[in-house]
Protein backbone atom coordinates (compact mmCIF):
# COMPACT_ATOMS: atom_id res chain seq x y z
CA UNK A 1 0.00 0.00 0.00
CA UNK A 2 2.90 2.05 0.71
CA UNK A 3 4.57 1.83 -3.02
CA UNK A 4 1.77 3.50 -5.18
CA UNK A 5 1.31 6.22 -2.59
CA UNK A 6 4.95 7.51 -3.27
CA UNK A 7 5.17 6.81 -6.54
CA UNK A 8 2.12 9.01 -6.88
CA UNK A 9 3.62 11.62 -4.93
CA UNK A 10 6.68 11.25 -7.22
CA UNK A 11 4.25 11.70 -10.71
CA UNK A 12 2.81 14.92 -9.25
CA UNK A 13 6.23 16.59 -8.46
CA UNK A 14 4.47 17.30 -4.58
CA UNK A 15 6.53 16.62 -1.76
CA UNK A 16 4.15 16.04 1.28
CA UNK A 17 6.93 17.93 3.36
CA UNK A 18 6.67 21.01 1.47
CA UNK A 19 2.31 20.52 1.73
CA UNK A 20 2.92 20.89 5.51
CA UNK A 21 5.07 24.15 5.11
CA UNK A 22 2.63 25.47 2.62
CA UNK A 23 -0.47 24.37 4.80
CA UNK A 24 1.38 26.20 7.61
CA UNK A 25 2.41 29.36 5.82
CA UNK A 26 -1.40 30.21 4.56
CA UNK A 27 -2.07 29.64 8.38
CA UNK A 28 0.19 32.67 8.35
CA UNK A 29 -1.47 34.35 5.98
CA UNK A 30 -4.95 34.12 7.39
CA UNK A 31 -3.22 35.25 10.99
CA UNK A 32 -2.23 38.43 9.35
CA UNK A 33 -5.12 39.59 7.78
CA UNK A 34 -7.16 38.60 10.74
CA UNK A 35 -4.68 41.13 12.92
CA UNK A 36 -5.06 43.99 10.21
CA UNK A 37 -8.62 43.53 10.39
CA UNK A 38 -8.67 43.74 14.00
CA UNK A 39 -6.47 46.79 13.83
CA UNK A 40 -8.44 48.56 11.32
CA UNK A 41 -11.92 48.24 13.66
CA UNK A 42 -9.71 49.31 17.06
CA UNK A 43 -11.22 52.94 16.84
CA UNK A 44 -14.52 51.27 17.65
CA UNK A 45 -13.67 49.06 19.90
CA UNK A 46 -11.96 51.97 21.69
CA UNK A 47 -14.89 54.03 21.52
CA UNK A 48 -17.24 51.56 23.35
CA UNK A 49 -14.11 51.54 26.06
CA UNK A 50 -14.16 54.80 26.36
CA UNK A 51 -18.10 55.35 26.96
CA UNK A 52 -17.66 53.45 30.88
CA UNK A 53 -15.07 56.42 31.72
CA UNK A 54 -16.45 58.67 34.50
CA UNK A 55 -17.70 62.02 33.18
CA UNK A 56 -17.18 65.62 34.59
CA UNK A 57 -18.97 68.51 34.58
CA UNK A 58 -18.13 69.70 31.05
CA UNK A 59 -20.92 66.17 30.22
CA UNK A 60 -23.26 67.32 32.74
CA UNK A 61 -23.47 70.40 31.03
CA UNK A 62 -23.91 68.78 27.82
CA UNK A 63 -26.79 66.89 29.06
CA UNK A 64 -28.37 69.48 30.47
CA UNK A 65 -28.05 72.30 28.06
CA UNK A 66 -27.07 70.80 24.47
CA UNK A 67 -27.93 67.33 23.95
CA UNK A 68 -31.64 67.95 23.40
CA UNK A 69 -30.32 70.42 20.32
CA UNK A 70 -28.11 68.22 19.02
CA UNK A 71 -30.60 65.27 18.84
CA UNK A 72 -33.22 67.35 17.91
CA UNK A 73 -30.91 68.93 14.91
CA UNK A 74 -29.30 66.07 14.07
CA UNK A 75 -32.80 64.38 13.41
CA UNK A 76 -34.72 66.98 11.53
CA UNK A 77 -31.21 67.11 9.01
CA UNK A 78 -31.10 63.67 8.19
CA UNK A 79 -35.30 63.46 7.28
CA UNK A 80 -35.17 66.87 5.73
CA UNK A 81 -32.79 66.48 3.63
CA UNK A 82 -33.22 62.83 3.34
CA UNK A 83 -36.39 63.71 1.79
CA UNK A 84 -35.62 66.68 -0.24
CA UNK A 85 -32.90 64.80 -1.96
CA UNK A 86 -35.64 61.96 -2.82
CA UNK A 87 -37.28 64.28 -4.15
CA UNK A 88 -35.25 66.17 -6.74
CA UNK A 89 -32.58 62.92 -7.12
CA UNK A 90 -35.52 60.45 -8.08
CA UNK A 91 -37.76 62.69 -10.09
CA UNK A 92 -34.72 64.05 -12.46
CA UNK A 93 -33.42 60.15 -12.53
CA UNK A 94 -36.99 59.04 -13.92
CA UNK A 95 -37.16 62.58 -16.06
CA UNK A 96 -33.53 61.81 -18.54
CA UNK A 97 -33.67 57.86 -17.92
CA UNK A 98 -37.35 57.34 -19.41
CA UNK A 99 -38.29 61.04 -20.85
CA UNK A 100 -36.37 62.45 -24.27
CA UNK A 101 -36.33 66.22 -24.57
CA UNK A 102 -33.66 69.13 -25.38
CA UNK A 103 -30.42 68.64 -23.23
CA UNK A 104 -30.73 65.45 -22.03
CA UNK A 105 -27.49 63.79 -23.36
CA UNK A 106 -25.55 66.46 -21.51
CA UNK A 107 -27.62 66.91 -18.51
CA UNK A 108 -27.61 63.03 -17.81
CA UNK A 109 -23.56 63.36 -16.81
CA UNK A 110 -23.90 66.84 -15.58
CA UNK A 111 -26.66 66.46 -12.93
CA UNK A 112 -24.10 64.13 -11.09
CA UNK A 113 -21.84 67.39 -11.44
CA UNK A 114 -22.49 68.88 -7.64
CA UNK A 115 -21.36 65.37 -5.93
CA UNK A 116 -18.38 67.27 -6.59
CA UNK A 117 -18.58 70.20 -4.03
CA UNK A 118 -18.05 69.31 -0.35
CA UNK A 119 -20.80 70.30 1.93
CA UNK A 120 -18.79 72.70 3.76
CA UNK A 121 -17.99 74.46 0.23
CA UNK A 122 -21.09 75.06 -1.15
CA UNK A 123 -22.52 76.33 2.46
CA UNK A 124 -20.16 79.13 2.34
CA UNK A 125 -20.64 80.00 -1.14
CA UNK A 126 -24.66 79.82 -1.18
CA UNK A 127 -24.26 81.92 1.93
CA UNK A 128 -21.93 84.58 -0.16
CA UNK A 129 -24.49 84.22 -3.33
CA UNK A 130 -27.10 85.66 -0.93
CA UNK A 131 -26.17 87.88 1.41
CA UNK A 132 -26.76 91.34 1.04
CA UNK A 133 -23.53 92.63 -0.79
CA UNK A 134 -23.77 89.33 -2.84
CA UNK A 135 -24.82 88.48 -6.38
CA UNK A 136 -28.57 87.25 -5.81
CA UNK A 137 -29.73 90.36 -3.58
CA UNK A 138 -27.78 92.67 -6.12
CA UNK A 139 -29.93 91.36 -8.52
CA UNK A 140 -33.03 92.02 -6.62
CA UNK A 141 -32.10 95.35 -6.16
CA UNK A 142 -31.86 95.51 -9.83
CA UNK A 143 -35.20 94.42 -10.18
CA UNK A 144 -37.06 96.97 -7.75
CA UNK A 145 -37.12 94.18 -5.10
CA UNK A 146 -35.40 96.18 -1.94
CA UNK A 147 -37.59 94.02 0.58
CA UNK A 148 -36.54 90.49 -0.31
CA UNK A 149 -34.85 88.64 2.50
CA UNK A 150 -32.25 86.72 1.11
CA UNK A 151 -30.61 85.48 4.67
CA UNK A 152 -30.48 81.45 4.68
CA UNK A 153 -28.58 80.63 7.43
CA UNK A 154 -31.33 78.69 9.17
CA UNK A 155 -32.21 75.22 9.48
CA UNK A 156 -34.13 75.31 6.53
CA UNK A 157 -31.75 76.93 4.15
CA UNK A 158 -29.04 74.13 5.32
CA UNK A 159 -31.35 71.47 4.68
CA UNK A 160 -32.06 72.79 0.63
CA UNK A 161 -27.81 72.99 0.97
CA UNK A 162 -27.08 69.51 1.93
CA UNK A 163 -29.67 68.44 -0.59
CA UNK A 164 -28.62 70.26 -3.11
CA UNK A 165 -24.96 68.55 -3.50
CA UNK A 166 -26.33 65.65 -1.73
CA UNK A 167 -29.10 65.01 -4.08
CA UNK A 168 -26.53 62.11 -6.98
CA UNK A 169 -26.79 59.68 -4.67
CA UNK A 170 -30.31 58.63 -5.25
CA UNK A 171 -30.16 60.07 -8.49
CA UNK A 172 -27.57 57.93 -9.27
CA UNK A 173 -29.14 54.88 -7.68
CA UNK A 174 -32.36 55.38 -9.27
CA UNK A 175 -30.74 55.98 -12.90
CA UNK A 176 -29.20 52.45 -12.71
CA UNK A 177 -32.06 50.55 -11.20
CA UNK A 178 -34.07 52.48 -13.96
CA UNK A 179 -31.86 51.85 -16.90
CA UNK A 180 -30.25 48.36 -16.40
CA UNK A 181 -32.67 46.53 -13.82
CA UNK A 182 -36.02 47.10 -14.81
CA UNK A 183 -36.84 47.46 -18.71
CA UNK A 184 -38.87 45.27 -19.55
CA UNK A 185 -41.60 45.60 -16.31
CA UNK A 186 -41.73 49.01 -18.28
CA UNK A 187 -41.39 47.65 -21.52
CA UNK A 188 -44.68 45.55 -20.75
CA UNK A 189 -46.35 48.27 -19.22
CA UNK A 190 -46.18 50.06 -22.15
CA UNK A 191 -47.29 47.61 -24.45
CA UNK A 192 -50.05 46.85 -22.43
CA UNK A 193 -51.36 50.34 -23.16
CA UNK A 194 -50.09 52.08 -20.34
CA UNK A 195 -50.78 56.00 -19.57
CA UNK A 196 -46.89 57.23 -18.74
CA UNK A 197 -48.84 58.51 -15.39
CA UNK A 198 -50.16 54.71 -14.55
CA UNK A 199 -46.92 53.49 -15.58
CA UNK A 200 -44.86 55.66 -13.07
CA UNK A 201 -47.36 55.05 -10.60
CA UNK A 202 -47.92 51.95 -10.45
CA UNK A 203 -44.77 50.37 -11.69
CA UNK A 204 -41.83 52.41 -11.72
CA UNK A 205 -42.00 53.67 -7.98
CA UNK A 206 -42.73 50.94 -6.64
CA UNK A 207 -39.83 48.85 -8.40
CA UNK A 208 -37.74 52.08 -7.06
CA UNK A 209 -38.19 51.74 -3.88
CA UNK A 210 -35.06 49.63 -2.97
CA UNK A 211 -32.45 52.01 -4.91
CA UNK A 212 -34.33 54.71 -3.84
CA UNK A 213 -34.11 53.69 -0.22
CA UNK A 214 -30.60 52.95 -0.78
CA UNK A 215 -29.64 56.25 -2.15
CA UNK A 216 -31.26 58.15 0.66
CA UNK A 217 -29.62 56.29 3.34
CA UNK A 218 -26.13 57.60 1.38
CA UNK A 219 -27.24 60.92 1.74
CA UNK A 220 -27.89 60.69 5.78
CA UNK A 221 -24.48 59.08 6.44
CA UNK A 222 -23.18 62.16 4.50
CA UNK A 223 -25.38 64.31 6.91
CA UNK A 224 -24.12 62.48 9.73
CA UNK A 225 -20.25 62.53 8.78
CA UNK A 226 -20.73 66.70 7.58
CA UNK A 227 -19.36 69.11 10.13
CA UNK A 228 -17.91 71.94 8.16
CA UNK A 229 -21.64 73.34 7.01
CA UNK A 230 -23.75 72.95 10.23
CA UNK A 231 -20.19 74.93 11.74
CA UNK A 232 -20.45 77.60 9.13
CA UNK A 233 -24.78 77.81 9.33
CA UNK A 234 -24.16 77.58 13.55
CA UNK A 235 -26.79 74.88 13.99
CA UNK A 236 -25.38 72.20 16.49
CA UNK A 237 -25.46 69.00 16.14
CA UNK A 238 -23.71 65.75 17.13
CA UNK A 239 -20.60 66.67 14.99
CA UNK A 240 -20.51 70.16 15.99
CA UNK A 241 -20.89 69.11 20.01
CA UNK A 242 -17.87 66.55 19.26
CA UNK A 243 -15.71 69.23 18.36
CA UNK A 244 -16.89 71.80 20.82
CA UNK A 245 -16.15 69.06 23.52
CA UNK A 246 -12.96 68.55 22.49
CA UNK A 247 -11.60 71.72 21.37
CA UNK A 248 -12.78 74.41 23.21
CA UNK A 249 -14.06 72.10 26.94
CA UNK A 250 -10.82 69.73 26.14
CA UNK A 251 -13.13 67.34 27.51
CA UNK A 252 -12.00 63.76 25.38
CA UNK A 253 -14.78 61.44 27.46
CA UNK A 254 -17.67 64.20 26.51
CA UNK A 255 -16.47 64.23 23.20
CA UNK A 256 -16.72 59.94 23.46
CA UNK A 257 -19.87 59.87 24.51
CA UNK A 258 -21.29 62.07 22.11
CA UNK A 259 -19.49 60.40 19.40
CA UNK A 260 -21.04 56.86 20.84
CA UNK A 261 -24.34 58.49 20.39
CA UNK A 262 -23.95 59.20 17.20
CA UNK A 263 -22.65 55.67 16.12
CA UNK A 264 -25.87 54.34 17.49
CA UNK A 265 -27.51 56.67 15.19
CA UNK A 266 -25.46 54.61 12.08
CA UNK A 267 -26.04 51.75 13.64
CA UNK A 268 -30.11 52.10 13.21
CA UNK A 269 -30.27 53.58 9.98
CA UNK A 270 -27.94 51.15 8.30
CA UNK A 271 -30.28 48.51 10.26
CA UNK A 272 -33.64 50.01 9.07
CA UNK A 273 -32.29 50.26 5.68
CA UNK A 274 -31.08 46.72 5.73
CA UNK A 275 -34.98 45.58 7.11
CA UNK A 276 -36.78 48.13 4.19
CA UNK A 277 -34.59 46.76 1.33
CA UNK A 278 -35.24 43.23 2.32
CA UNK A 279 -38.55 43.84 2.74
CA UNK A 280 -38.88 45.35 -0.75
CA UNK A 281 -36.79 43.76 -2.35
CA UNK A 282 -37.51 43.17 -6.48
CA UNK A 283 -37.07 40.57 -8.82
CA UNK A 284 -35.03 41.70 -11.02
CA UNK A 285 -35.56 41.30 -14.51
CA UNK A 286 -32.82 39.93 -17.16
CA UNK A 287 -30.60 43.02 -18.11
CA UNK A 288 -31.85 44.54 -21.43
CA UNK A 289 -31.34 47.53 -23.60
CA UNK A 290 -31.94 50.62 -22.42
CA UNK A 291 -35.45 51.25 -22.18
CA UNK A 292 -37.39 53.31 -25.28
CA UNK A 293 -37.85 57.06 -24.09
CA UNK A 294 -40.79 59.10 -24.59
CA UNK A 295 -40.24 61.61 -26.92
CA UNK A 296 -41.71 65.44 -25.60
CA UNK A 297 -42.50 68.25 -27.57
CA UNK A 298 -44.02 71.71 -26.77
CA UNK A 299 -44.40 72.98 -23.22
CA UNK A 300 -44.01 69.63 -21.90
CA UNK A 301 -39.86 69.11 -23.11
CA UNK A 302 -39.27 73.15 -22.18
CA UNK A 303 -40.62 72.31 -18.32
CA UNK A 304 -38.50 69.53 -18.73
CA UNK A 305 -35.40 71.14 -19.53
CA UNK A 306 -35.82 73.83 -17.40
CA UNK A 307 -36.38 71.72 -14.33
CA UNK A 308 -33.52 69.99 -14.79
CA UNK A 309 -30.97 72.79 -15.94
CA UNK A 310 -32.36 74.48 -13.25
CA UNK A 311 -31.24 72.33 -10.57
CA UNK A 312 -27.75 71.99 -12.32
CA UNK A 313 -27.51 75.81 -12.15
CA UNK A 314 -28.39 75.99 -9.05
CA UNK A 315 -26.21 73.02 -7.20
CA UNK A 316 -23.64 73.20 -9.77
CA UNK A 317 -22.84 76.15 -12.09
CA UNK A 318 -23.86 78.66 -9.73
CA UNK A 319 -21.66 77.70 -6.21
CA UNK A 320 -18.72 77.31 -8.96
CA UNK A 321 -19.22 81.03 -11.23
CA UNK A 322 -19.00 82.19 -7.79
CA UNK A 323 -16.37 80.96 -6.19
CA UNK A 324 -14.59 81.95 -9.86
CA UNK A 325 -15.93 85.75 -9.24
CA UNK A 326 -14.43 85.81 -5.48
CA UNK A 327 -10.88 84.62 -6.61
CA UNK A 328 -11.06 87.67 -9.19
CA UNK A 329 -11.10 89.34 -5.71
CA UNK A 330 -8.36 87.59 -4.00
CA UNK A 331 -4.62 88.47 -3.89
CA UNK A 332 -3.64 85.63 -6.15
CA UNK A 333 0.06 86.01 -5.96
CA UNK A 334 -0.42 85.21 -2.20
CA UNK A 335 -3.26 82.12 -3.26
CA UNK A 336 -0.68 80.60 -5.40
CA UNK A 337 2.04 80.74 -3.13
CA UNK A 338 0.23 79.00 -0.10
CA UNK A 339 -1.60 76.65 -2.89
CA UNK A 340 1.68 75.05 -3.62
CA UNK A 341 2.25 74.51 0.25
CA UNK A 342 -1.29 72.94 0.95
CA UNK A 343 -0.93 71.05 -2.12
CA UNK A 344 1.77 69.32 -0.91
CA UNK A 345 0.55 68.66 2.56
CA UNK A 346 -2.69 67.85 0.92
CA UNK A 347 -0.77 64.89 -1.24
CA UNK A 348 1.39 63.86 1.51
CA UNK A 349 -1.09 63.24 3.54
CA UNK A 350 -3.31 61.86 0.75
CA UNK A 351 -0.74 59.35 -0.34
CA UNK A 352 0.31 58.32 3.08
CA UNK A 353 -3.20 57.27 3.37
CA UNK A 354 -3.69 56.10 0.41
CA UNK A 355 -0.72 53.31 0.87
CA UNK A 356 -2.35 52.15 3.71
CA UNK A 357 -5.50 51.65 2.58
CA UNK A 358 -3.68 49.65 -0.56
CA UNK A 359 -1.70 47.47 1.93
CA UNK A 360 -4.67 46.35 4.35
CA UNK A 361 -7.19 45.71 1.47
CA UNK A 362 -4.88 43.97 -0.66
CA UNK A 363 -3.66 41.67 1.98
CA UNK A 364 -6.70 40.67 3.20
CA UNK A 365 -8.25 40.23 -0.81
CA UNK A 366 -4.87 37.93 -1.18
CA UNK A 367 -5.75 35.74 1.82
CA UNK A 368 -9.51 35.82 0.16
CA UNK A 369 -8.40 34.50 -3.21
CA UNK A 370 -5.68 31.98 -0.96
CA UNK A 371 -7.98 30.57 1.30
CA UNK A 372 -11.50 30.32 0.35
CA UNK A 373 -13.89 29.90 3.19
CA UNK A 374 -15.98 31.92 4.90
CA UNK A 375 -13.86 33.20 7.69
CA UNK A 376 -11.71 34.89 4.95
CA UNK A 377 -14.66 36.23 3.66
CA UNK A 378 -15.97 37.85 6.81
CA UNK A 379 -12.18 39.47 7.45
CA UNK A 380 -12.11 40.87 3.60
CA UNK A 381 -15.62 42.56 3.93
CA UNK A 382 -15.03 43.98 7.59
CA UNK A 383 -12.59 46.18 6.80
CA UNK A 384 -15.17 48.14 5.27
CA UNK A 385 -16.78 48.90 8.13
CA UNK A 386 -15.31 52.18 8.54
CA UNK A 387 -16.93 54.25 5.27
CA UNK A 388 -20.48 53.46 6.67
CA UNK A 389 -19.15 55.62 10.13
CA UNK A 390 -18.45 59.38 10.07
CA UNK A 391 -15.07 60.88 10.40
CA UNK A 392 -15.48 62.54 13.90
CA UNK A 393 -16.29 59.30 15.39
CA UNK A 394 -13.39 57.45 14.20
CA UNK A 395 -11.16 60.09 15.14
CA UNK A 396 -12.52 60.03 18.85
CA UNK A 397 -11.54 56.59 18.72
CA UNK A 398 -8.11 56.89 17.59
CA UNK A 399 -7.65 59.72 20.46
CA UNK A 400 -8.56 57.09 22.50
CA UNK A 401 -6.26 54.62 21.06
CA UNK A 402 -3.07 57.73 21.26
CA UNK A 403 -4.14 58.58 25.11
CA UNK A 404 -3.43 54.55 26.00
CA UNK A 405 -0.54 54.38 23.96
CA UNK A 406 1.00 57.50 25.61
CA UNK A 407 -0.20 56.52 29.09
CA UNK A 408 1.32 52.41 28.17
CA UNK A 409 4.56 53.77 26.85
CA UNK A 410 5.67 57.23 28.49
CA UNK A 411 7.06 60.12 26.39
CA UNK A 412 5.50 58.24 23.06
CA UNK A 413 3.08 60.74 21.85
CA UNK A 414 1.77 59.97 18.58
CA UNK A 415 -1.59 62.31 18.71
CA UNK A 416 -1.47 64.98 16.43
CA UNK A 417 0.96 63.10 13.78
CA UNK A 418 1.05 62.22 10.32
CA UNK A 419 1.26 58.53 10.62
CA UNK A 420 -2.02 58.47 13.27
CA UNK A 421 -3.54 60.37 10.39
CA UNK A 422 -2.49 58.15 8.11
CA UNK A 423 -3.89 55.31 9.91
CA UNK A 424 -7.26 56.83 10.44
CA UNK A 425 -7.18 57.54 6.70
CA UNK A 426 -7.16 53.70 6.33
CA UNK A 427 -9.88 52.94 9.10
CA UNK A 428 -12.04 55.63 7.61
CA UNK A 429 -11.16 54.83 3.41
CA UNK A 430 -10.74 51.26 3.16
CA UNK A 431 -14.59 50.31 2.09
CA UNK A 432 -13.88 52.49 -0.76
CA UNK A 433 -10.58 50.84 -2.12
CA UNK A 434 -12.45 46.92 -1.40
CA UNK A 435 -15.16 47.97 -3.63
CA UNK A 436 -13.20 48.09 -6.76
CA UNK A 437 -10.41 45.46 -5.92
CA UNK A 438 -12.68 42.85 -4.83
CA UNK A 439 -14.61 42.55 -8.19
CA UNK A 440 -11.18 42.67 -9.80
CA UNK A 441 -9.65 39.87 -7.61
CA UNK A 442 -13.16 37.90 -8.30
CA UNK A 443 -13.60 38.35 -11.87
CA UNK A 444 -9.84 37.36 -12.46
CA UNK A 445 -7.69 35.63 -10.34
CA UNK A 446 -10.01 33.03 -8.73
CA UNK A 447 -9.70 30.29 -10.89
CA UNK A 448 -6.17 30.75 -11.80
CA UNK A 449 -5.80 30.72 -8.00
CA UNK A 450 -7.09 27.30 -8.16
CA UNK A 451 -4.88 26.21 -10.87
CA UNK A 452 -1.72 27.31 -9.64
CA UNK A 453 -2.55 25.75 -6.40
CA UNK A 454 -3.29 22.49 -7.87
CA UNK A 455 0.03 22.78 -9.57
CA UNK A 456 1.85 22.98 -6.00
CA UNK A 457 3.01 26.55 -6.68
CA UNK A 458 4.06 28.54 -3.17
CA UNK A 459 2.56 31.58 -2.36
CA UNK A 460 4.82 33.69 -3.41
CA UNK A 461 4.56 33.09 -7.01
CA UNK A 462 0.77 33.38 -6.27
CA UNK A 463 1.18 36.74 -4.86
CA UNK A 464 3.61 37.87 -7.60
CA UNK A 465 2.79 36.18 -10.77
CA UNK A 466 -1.25 36.42 -10.72
CA UNK A 467 -2.80 38.21 -7.90
CA UNK A 468 -0.62 41.56 -8.04
CA UNK A 469 -0.53 41.51 -12.32
CA UNK A 470 -4.85 40.94 -12.50
CA UNK A 471 -5.41 43.19 -9.99
CA UNK A 472 -3.42 46.10 -10.96
CA UNK A 473 -6.18 47.41 -12.79
CA UNK A 474 -8.59 47.73 -9.52
CA UNK A 475 -5.52 48.73 -7.55
CA UNK A 476 -5.23 51.91 -9.62
CA UNK A 477 -8.87 52.49 -9.65
CA UNK A 478 -9.11 51.98 -5.71
CA UNK A 479 -6.26 54.35 -5.16
CA UNK A 480 -7.53 57.26 -6.81
CA UNK A 481 -11.02 57.21 -5.48
CA UNK A 482 -9.14 56.52 -1.97
CA UNK A 483 -6.66 59.81 -2.73
CA UNK A 484 -9.66 62.25 -3.82
CA UNK A 485 -11.56 61.26 -1.02
CA UNK A 486 -8.99 61.84 1.49
CA UNK A 487 -7.90 65.51 -0.29
CA UNK A 488 -12.17 66.05 0.26
CA UNK A 489 -12.37 64.87 4.21
CA UNK A 490 -12.76 67.66 6.53
CA UNK A 491 -13.79 66.06 10.07
CA UNK A 492 -11.07 63.84 10.59
CA UNK A 493 -8.71 65.87 9.69
CA UNK A 494 -9.91 68.62 11.66
CA UNK A 495 -9.05 66.48 14.79
CA UNK A 496 -5.94 64.54 14.10
CA UNK A 497 -3.91 66.52 12.13
CA UNK A 498 0.36 67.75 12.82
CA UNK A 499 0.38 71.20 14.66
CA UNK A 500 0.33 73.83 11.91
CA UNK A 501 -0.51 71.27 9.28
CA UNK A 502 -2.99 72.76 6.87
CA UNK A 503 -4.69 70.74 4.00
CA UNK A 504 -6.78 72.57 0.39
CA UNK A 505 -9.61 70.92 2.36
CA UNK A 506 -9.19 72.69 6.17
CA UNK A 507 -7.68 75.48 5.00
CA UNK A 508 -10.77 76.82 2.63
CA UNK A 509 -12.98 75.83 5.78
CA UNK A 510 -10.60 78.02 8.13
CA UNK A 511 -11.00 81.16 5.37
CA UNK A 512 -14.59 80.71 5.27
CA UNK A 513 -15.26 80.57 8.84
CA UNK A 514 -13.22 83.62 8.72
CA UNK A 515 -15.21 85.66 6.72
CA UNK A 516 -11.96 85.37 4.11
CA UNK A 517 -14.10 84.39 1.11
CA UNK A 518 -12.20 85.56 -1.50
CA UNK A 519 -8.65 83.94 0.32
CA UNK A 520 -10.73 80.74 0.53
CA UNK A 521 -11.68 80.22 -2.97
CA UNK A 522 -8.45 78.96 -4.87
CA UNK A 523 -8.44 75.90 -2.53
CA UNK A 524 -12.18 75.54 -2.11
CA UNK A 525 -12.01 75.36 -6.51
CA UNK A 526 -9.15 73.06 -6.37
CA UNK A 527 -11.22 70.54 -4.03
CA UNK A 528 -13.93 70.62 -6.44
CA UNK A 529 -11.31 69.85 -9.57
CA UNK A 530 -10.12 66.88 -7.77
CA UNK A 531 -13.66 65.98 -6.81
CA UNK A 532 -14.96 66.07 -10.36
CA UNK A 533 -12.76 63.05 -11.38
CA UNK A 534 -14.92 60.27 -9.50
CA UNK A 535 -18.24 61.61 -10.58
CA UNK A 536 -16.71 61.09 -14.18
CA UNK A 537 -15.73 57.69 -13.43
CA UNK A 538 -19.52 57.21 -11.36
CA UNK A 539 -21.05 58.06 -14.34
CA UNK A 540 -18.88 56.18 -16.73
CA UNK A 541 -19.47 53.08 -14.78
CA UNK A 542 -23.41 53.91 -15.22
CA UNK A 543 -22.91 53.78 -18.62
CA UNK A 544 -21.57 50.58 -18.55
CA UNK A 545 -23.95 48.77 -16.10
Amino acid sequence: MLRPLKHTAKQTGIDPGSALNTLTNRIGWVLAAAFAAVLLLTPLIALFGGVFIEGGAAWQFITETLLADYSKNTMILIVGVGGLALLLGGSLAVLVSLYDFPGVRWLRPSLLLSLAIPSYIAAYAFVGMFEYSGPMHQLFLAFGMQGVHTNIMHLPGLIIVLALVLYPYVYATARVALESRYNSYIESAKSLGMSNMRTLRKIILPLLQPALAGGVFLVMMEVLNDYGAMKYFGIPTFTTGIFKAWFSMGDLVSAVRLAFLLFIIVILLSAGEGFYHRKHKVSESNRSSLPRRTKLKGVKAALATTYAVGIFTISFAAPVSYLLWLFSYANRSRAAEEWFSLASNSMISGLSGTLLVLFFVLLTQFVRQLVRNKMTFIISRSISVGYTIPGAIIAIGMLIIASLVSDIWTGVLISGTLPLLAFAYAVRFAGVAYQPLNAESEKRSGRLFEAAQSLGKNTSTLLRRIFIPLTAKGTVMAASLVLIDILKELPLTLILRPFNFDTLATKAFEYADDELLAQAALPALSVILVGTIPVLLLHRSMKST
